[in-house]
Protein backbone atom coordinates (compact mmCIF):
# COMPACT_ATOMS: atom_id res chain seq x y z
CA UNK A 1 0.00 0.00 0.00
CA UNK A 2 1.50 3.30 -0.96
CA UNK A 3 1.88 6.03 1.77
CA UNK A 4 -1.21 8.62 1.65
CA UNK A 5 0.16 12.70 1.18
CA UNK A 6 -0.46 14.21 4.79
CA UNK A 7 -3.96 15.98 4.88
CA UNK A 8 -3.93 19.70 5.23
CA UNK A 9 -3.70 21.73 8.55
CA UNK A 10 -7.80 22.41 7.50
CA UNK A 11 -8.78 19.03 6.14
CA UNK A 12 -7.11 17.60 9.93
CA UNK A 13 -9.53 20.35 11.54
CA UNK A 14 -12.30 19.87 10.16
CA UNK A 15 -12.04 16.24 9.73
CA UNK A 16 -11.09 16.38 13.67
CA UNK A 17 -14.00 18.52 14.55
CA UNK A 18 -16.28 15.73 12.71
CA UNK A 19 -14.74 13.16 14.79
CA UNK A 20 -15.47 14.43 17.59
CA UNK A 21 -18.81 16.09 17.71
CA UNK A 22 -19.80 12.34 16.32
CA UNK A 23 -18.39 10.89 19.03
CA UNK A 24 -19.67 13.29 21.25
CA UNK A 25 -23.40 12.19 20.35
CA UNK A 26 -22.45 8.79 20.63
CA UNK A 27 -22.30 9.08 24.28
CA UNK A 28 -24.97 11.26 24.50
CA UNK A 29 -26.98 8.32 23.05
CA UNK A 30 -25.80 5.40 24.91
CA UNK A 31 -26.18 6.91 27.91
CA UNK A 32 -29.88 8.48 26.82
CA UNK A 33 -30.26 4.30 26.09
CA UNK A 34 -28.59 3.41 29.64
CA UNK A 35 -31.07 5.75 31.73
CA UNK A 36 -33.83 4.95 29.60
CA UNK A 37 -33.16 0.83 30.27
CA UNK A 38 -32.68 2.03 34.07
CA UNK A 39 -36.36 3.89 33.84
CA UNK A 40 -37.87 1.05 32.43
CA UNK A 41 -36.44 -1.66 34.81
CA UNK A 42 -37.42 0.99 37.71
CA UNK A 43 -41.48 1.15 36.22
CA UNK A 44 -41.59 -2.74 36.20
CA UNK A 45 -40.19 -3.58 39.55
CA UNK A 46 -42.47 -0.84 40.77
CA UNK A 47 -45.69 -2.27 39.26
CA UNK A 48 -44.52 -5.61 40.73
CA UNK A 49 -44.38 -3.62 44.07
CA UNK A 50 -47.92 -2.19 43.66
CA UNK A 51 -49.67 -5.57 43.12
CA UNK A 52 -49.59 -5.67 39.60
CA UNK A 53 -49.54 -9.13 37.92
CA UNK A 54 -46.67 -10.93 35.70
CA UNK A 55 -49.25 -11.57 33.14
CA UNK A 56 -50.60 -7.98 32.77
CA UNK A 57 -46.92 -6.17 33.09
CA UNK A 58 -45.72 -8.74 30.48
CA UNK A 59 -48.82 -7.59 27.93
CA UNK A 60 -48.11 -3.68 28.59
CA UNK A 61 -44.44 -3.65 28.44
CA UNK A 62 -44.64 -7.03 25.43
CA UNK A 63 -41.66 -8.57 27.37
CA UNK A 64 -42.05 -12.59 28.29
CA UNK A 65 -42.51 -13.80 31.63
CA UNK A 66 -38.92 -15.08 31.47
CA UNK A 67 -37.50 -11.42 31.22
CA UNK A 68 -40.02 -10.04 33.42
CA UNK A 69 -38.64 -11.98 36.53
CA UNK A 70 -34.83 -11.39 35.11
CA UNK A 71 -35.36 -7.57 35.66
CA UNK A 72 -37.29 -8.26 38.76
CA UNK A 73 -34.21 -10.06 40.07
CA UNK A 74 -31.78 -7.53 38.96
CA UNK A 75 -30.59 -10.29 35.58
CA UNK A 76 -28.66 -8.10 32.76
CA UNK A 77 -28.87 -9.72 29.92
Amino acid sequence: MANRPRPSDAVLKRESAKIRKAAAKRERTAQAARDADQEFRDVINAAFENGLSASYIEEEAGLTRSRLYQIQRGSRI
